[in-house]
């Protein structure tokens, strides 16, 4: 995903996502407070950074997205999304 704000953009990667926020990774520390537009092809969601924290392989980056630019799985679902409510169905089946 692309994350860009008002000076600048870089690469991220997604770690979590739900529908009011998301968790990304890069190599750049991001701007708490900067409002940011995160783009995956034709995809485009709008957000605040909350928090970023430093570690040892780059930043931890937390971000509420805006009110009218929420995620579901109808708009976007992620490459390696584990989604823990088909984990649940499948878990409540019978063995046969």
């Amino acid at each position: 995903m692309t994350l860009s704000w008002e000076e600048g953009a870089t690469i991220v990667n997604l770690e979590e996502i739900h529908e009011t926020g998301c968790v990304v990774e890069s190599e750049t520390a991001l701007p708490e407070g900067a409002d940011v537009e995160l783009r995956c092809g034709r995809v485009c969601l709008e957000g605040k950074i909350e928090k970023t924290e430093e570690h040892d392989f780059g930043f931890r980056t937390v971000v509420s997205f805006c009110h009218g630019s929420t995620w579901s799985l109808a708009l976007f679902r992620p490459e390696h999304l584990l989604d823990l409510s088909a984990m649940k169905q499948t878990a409540s089946k019978p063995l046969t």
